[in-house]
């Protein structure tokens, strides 16, 4: 990648021992967050077949906080990604590893703010042998930091699939595996970097995916946990977030289908908002829970008639 500059940091001698054995790199995309991604690390249960590689964002090695200690430290691979963004560290996660291990069959990415459960990457292996999928999702439990009224539009993941199986849509890049075998016959970077100030690359991505063929598949087992931040949990920052996701999913469809197309299932969600919060106030009756789900709902659709004029939102600035 042209501007990307790979650089190695504190590489243990038992990692260089294990490349040919290697079969499951598990990814942490990571900037400045380094008691979180300690706590990350210190969580996963990884066996002898598997690395684990944290893509640092920033100039600072994580390894020089203080809370690391020799065994964390023991653990994990540290690359440095001098261009910024999530979008470039993934790309650069997945060049590393499709570099460096020529036996890995997984690439899994899991996000240093999250927690997996105890068996989260058996989980996720499991449903990959019984589907032969190319991409396996899991869900993310979002927890909120403190409790607001806007809470629940914030952290409700009643959306996502229950039953095990293949999907035509995931979640997030945030607990993912996608196969190296996938992976290698790609002609475009997997992560597209238009997407990397306004987030969504991952819904691109599963988009191009399943347009091109790839089988994705869904591990309702494999959990991970993440703790969403007060300022999420305002009115203004629900409105926000959903306004820029309303905005990039457009962005990202507009990619693979028409105008038209798209306008039209806008207008049907638009429609449908009456019927869905009624189903919402029979089956929550909170009207805080209603209300916030009443927002968060309109506020994506609106953010998708502004996706449609192809306007966005820059969600992460330059970092």
């Amino acid at each position: 990648m042209a501007n990307n500059r790979l650089e190695m940091g504190y590489v243990r001698s038992k990692m260089i021992n294990d490349k040919k054995n290697t079969e499951i790199a598990i990814c942490i995309p990571t900037y400045k967050r380094y008691k979180l991604l300690k706590k990350l690390i210190s969580s996963i249960n990884k066996n002898e077949n598997t690395v684990i590689i944290v893509g640092n964002n920033d100039n600072v090695s994580v390894f020089e906080d203080h809370d690391f200690g020799e065994a964390d430290r023991e653990k994990f691979t540290e690359i440095f990604v001098t261009e910024r963004g999530v979008t470039a560290v993934r790309n650069t996660l997945i060049q590393y590893c499709l570099t460096e291990f020529v036996n890995l069959q997984w690439v899994v990415f899991i996000d240093d703010d999250q927690v997996p459960s105890p068996d989260w990457l058996q989980e996720l292996m499991k449903v990959a042998e019984k589907t032969k999928a190319d991409l396996i999702g899991g869900p993310v439990a979002k927890v909120p930091s403190i409790e607001t009224y806007w809470g629940e539009g914030a952290t409700n993941t009643s959306y996502l699939p229950v039953k095990e199986g293949y999907v035509d849509m995931l979640n997030e890049g945030g607990n993912l595996a996608i196969a190296t075998a996938f992976l290698r016959r790609l002609e475009r970077k997997p992560f597209d970097p238009n997407f990397g100030k306004s987030g969504g690359e991952d819904f691109e991505f599963f988009l191009f995916a399943f347009k091109s063929g790839a089988k994705l598949a869904w591990a309702p087992k494999a959990e991970v946990t993440e703790i969403i931040p007060k300022d999420r949990l305002t009115l203004s920052g629900l409105v926000f977030r959903s306004l820029s996701t309303g905005m990039y999913q457009t962005k990202a469809e507009m990619k693979y289908n028409t105008k038209k197309d798209i306008f039209y299932r806008i207008m049907k969600r638009l429609l449908l908002l009456p019927a869905y919060t009624a189903r919402d106030l029979l089956k929550y009756r909170r009207l805080n829970v209603c209300l916030s789900l009443f927002v968060r709902k309109l506020s994506s659709i609106v953010g998708a008639c502004f996706g449609l004029c192809d306007l966005s939102i820059s969600r992460y600035g330059q970092n």
